[in-house]
């Protein structure tokens, strides 16, 4: 090393070491600075010895800071990889990941999932400045800019909520049964009627129900019913939620009675605005049948004609069992958020039931996967339950108790159904395993939900955006 040399080395070194951040005795601190620095040092010690470094005062620093330029220390360890920030947006909220610059596209769809709640459930798109990310078009992206450039990231959700799940168009209701339930549809977007798979429970009108005959049960529901009809204007007409004046008793009795017939307990609950949350649909359902924590039956209160309302329900039962799937993989530790309920070996042998109900008309539903049905699933429905309270009737004792054991009768099917499925899987039905849902417990995600419906992808017209 030339005279001329060593004194840029050491003009370079007293600039560093004039930084409060090193001392003379931070060697690492010192090396890094210098490689730091390695534009203005390369050709004065691209070729130094050690015994030159030595010469110009280093010493101990000298054999770090040769090994340093020449290739890794052989004591040290491994050098700290380079750093980016992601800033990854979701609807009204966001969050910064401060992670490696080659940071790969599984490790990244893992930490949106585990950040936000509903992302880990739901299907959605990454994007780059408006453009969809693939993991190759990532891989790509990174190659391109600069190793700690930050990145800013949206998510989308594909998708939407049950509420925005309206046409009545058949086509369309055809796409969405085959789409999310692996249903081919023949009646015009509506399930085939079968009554024959909804029959009544037998019921002694002695039987006894926490203490009170059944035949007494019915007569008070049948009063209160009576009463409420009489005082409530435009019961047909009402909203949505007056329909619940009159669902919720009939609904309550039929779980007593499930309770009692299948000696399921307090373990068997319904719970109301129960959010449910699919890879596709998400929401508030009006009611949910809880077999311990286990979401296992929906039912949808609406103010008009049933019918009207088949593309949300259908939404709600593929829903219902994406949730279920992943409740089910996620205890015995084999979660696996690609496949698809209909496809999946734990519930190829579990049909679901359904229930959409006004005050006076009750449907109910039950799907069936491929591995009950053959290659393709079924949904099939009752016909109109009907309770005649606008202009009550003598009948409307009898409807009020056949439609009560129906409904019984599906609630004690579902459960026996879901311990099957628990047994088969290796969950026996045991304390401990699955807790009881305790009271004012909630998997309230609201806000993730209205974040999603405003940030959202449109499933239906084929991951366009929406506004």
């Amino acid at each position: 090393m030339n005279d001329d040399d060593k004194q840029k080395f050491r003009e370079v070194l007293k600039d560093v070491l004039s930084d409060d951040r090193t001392s003379l005795t931070d060697f690492e601190a010192v090396v890094n600075a210098l490689w730091d620095k390695r534009i203005r040092t390369k050709g004065a010690l691209r070729d130094v010895s050690e015994q030159e470094l030595e010469d110009c005062g280093l010493h101990a620093l000298a054999s770090v800071i040769q090994n340093r330029l020449r290739g890794a220390h052989p004591d040290a360890g491994p050098e700290e990889p380079a750093m980016r920030t992601y800033t990854v947006r979701h609807g009204g909220s966001k969050h910064d990941f401060v992670k490696e610059a080659n940071l790969s596209w599984v490790k990244l769809m893992q930490l949106i999932d585990k950040h936000w709640v509903l992302l880990g459930t739901t299907e959605y798109h990454v994007f780059h400045q408006d453009q969809p990310l693939t993991e190759g078009r990532w891989t790509e992206l990174l190659r391109r800019i600069k190793d700690t450039a930050p990145l800013t990231l949206r998510v989308k959700t594909i998708g939407k909520p049950f509420s925005m799940y309206t046409t009545q168009d058949e086509l369309e209701l055809g796409s969405i049964a085959e789409t999310h339930l692996h249903v081919k549809l023949l009646d015009a977007g509506s399930p085939c009627v079968n009554n024959q798979l909804f029959p009544e429970l037998q019921v002694a009108d002695d039987f006894i129900i926490e203490g009170v005959p059944f035949c007494q049960r019915i007569s008070a529901l049948v009063m209160q019913l009576k009463g409420s009809a009489s005082a409530m204007v435009g019961v047909l007409g009402s909203k949505a939620a007056s329909q619940r004046d009159f669902i919720s008793p009939v609904l309550t009795l039929s779980l007593l009675l499930a309770r009692e017939k299948g000696s399921h307990n307090d373990r068997l609950r319904l719970a109301v605005d129960y959010t449910l949350v699919g890879k596709r649909a998400w929401g508030p359902v009006e009611y949910v049948l809880l077999y311990r924590t286990l979401g296992v039956m929906v039912t949808e209160a609406r103010h008009y004609d049933p019918s009207q309302a088949w593309a949300q329900v259908y939404m709600q039962l593929s829903s219902l069992r994406d949730a279920l799937l992943r409740s089910l993989t996620h205890l015995t530790g084999k979660a696996d958020k690609k496949r698809s309920h209909y496809e999946a070996h734990e519930l190829q042998h579990m049909p679901t039931y359904a229930v959409v109900a006004t005050a006076t008309d009750y449907r109910l539903l039950v799907y069936t996967p491929p591995g009950l049905s053959g290659n393709h699933a079924a949904l099939l429905a009752s016909s109109p339950q009907l309770l005649p309270l606008v202009t009550p009737q003598t009948g409307l004792t009898a409807a009020v108790r056949s439609l009560v054991c129906k409904l019984a009768g599906i609630m004690c099917r579902q459960v026996e159904a879901i311990k099957r499925v628990m047994q088969s899987v290796g969950l026996p039905d045991a304390p401990g395993v699955l807790a009881d849902i305790r009271p004012g417990e909630d998997n309230d995600l609201r806000q993730q939900q209205l974040d999603a419906a405003r940030d959202h992808e449109d499933s239906e017209n084929e991951g366009e955006e929406m506004d």
